[in-house]
């Protein structure tokens, strides 16, 4: 039976609310999500749904690695739905000999902000790539120096990618892509804010990964 792993990424709150003001927000619209997710009775007997937490989401610190989503926000859906788990950003999912790891970073905007220069030449397609390779063969998920991109040390094994994994999912808000690379799978679901609604799926049987 072919086995099929979709990634999207998503905000749940915006960084211009007060904290406690988030704090509902956030509550409010992932009480809604469970609502949503319950009144589909097959796929909650059949799914497993995995909550990475990105920059802008309520956890217990704000570096690399980051810890699971409070669990106070989560209450409903974890009594609503039975096979949902809350891991920690990034984390790794093993399917029999496949490693799949998801990270949730803007890392292309952080790369280009603090890149040294880019030739006039240099297009899209050509900035993905260079992201793909400096991360692989760096073997590191934020290949910055900590005063970038502040990472606690006592869990920097966490974000190495030595050997690389079969798949990269790279969740970032720029435009989505996937690219092969060292025999590594890397895509980039892009974001589900705006008029796209694009899903990303992934084959383990065909290590490859398709727009829907």
């Amino acid at each position: 039976m072919e086995t099929l792993v979709k990634y999207k990424t998503t905000k749940v709150c915006r960084a211009e609310f007060g904290k406690e003001s988030r704090a509902h927000l956030s509550k409010d619209n992932f009480d809604a999500l469970a609502d949503l997710i319950a009144s589909y009775k097959p796929i909650v007997r059949e799914t497993h749904f995995v909550f990475v937490p990105g920059p802008l989401d309520i956890s217990i610190n704000g570096t690399l690695p980051r810890h699971r989503l409070l669990s106070s926000l989560v209450l409903r859906i974890q009594s609503k739905v039975p096979k949902v788990h809350f891991a920690t950003n990034p984390c790794r999912i093993k399917f029999f000999d496949q490693e799949i790891v998801i990270f949730r970073e803007d890392t292309m905007s952080r790369m280009l902000r603090h890149v040294v220069g880019v030739k006039p030449n240099v297009n899209s397609e050509n900035l993905k790539r260079f992201l793909v390779q400096t991360i692989l063969d760096q073997g590191h998920l934020s290949p910055l120096t900590i005063n970038i991109q502040p990472t606690l040390p006592d869990y920097d094994h966490s974000l190495r990618l030595y050997p690389l994994p079969t798949v990269l999912v790279m969740a970032d808000k720029y435009d989505r892509y996937k690219i092969t690379y060292t025999g590594c799978h890397v895509l980039n679901p892009g974001s589900f804010i705006g008029n796209s609604f694009v899903f990303a799926t992934y084959k383990p049987a065909e290590a490859n990964s398709e727009e829907w």
